[in-house]
């Protein structure tokens, strides 16, 4: 089941993503605080919620992972390298700058047993379930007791 956002792309209900960039303000002024919004695959499987983010470029000290609840934040920056003076670049398309991704899970995750890895310029998060409440079926032991002596 999909749930579409503002920008009317569908998200699957199972994880639902906020963009934490501010498209503008009052003035119609970008925010420069957060200046890209990673993409993003998030996929389900009976033990675990799995995120993997394209960070490339982007160190990993420069990338911190929080999770608070139900609530799953990456954050980050990707800075600028420079090469040569910024007078002597005719074209610089690359984005850099902080980024922001909040997600609301649907339940409570392992938080001792949350992995991450950044390889290859994706990173990679490992996002175990909680343990659900189950019943524990109890075994019932019988003696003989017969009487015969």
């Amino acid at each position: 089941m999909s749930k579409r956002d503002h920008s009317g792309r569908d998200h699957p209900r199972v994880l639902q993503g906020s963009y934490t960039r501010f498209a503008g303000n009052a003035n119609g002024l970008v925010d420069e605080a957060l200046s890209w919004v990673p993409p993003v695959d998030v996929y389900e499987t009976d033990e675990h919620y799995v995120l993997d983010a394209e960070l490339p470029g982007v160190e990993p000290g420069d990338v911190r992972i929080h999770v608070a609840g139900t609530e799953l934040t990456i954050s980050g920056e990707r800075r600028f390298d420079a090469v040569c003076s910024e007078e002597s670049y005719h074209r610089l398309e690359g984005i850099r700058g902080r980024f922001q991704r909040t997600f609301s899970l649907p339940e409570l995750l392992d938080d001792d047993s949350i992995s991450a890895k950044l390889q290859n310029g994706v990173l990679h998060v490992v996002l175990p379930k909680r343990a659900r409440a189950r019943k524990v079926p109890i075994q019932s032991t019988r003696t003989s007791g017969s009487g015969t002596s």
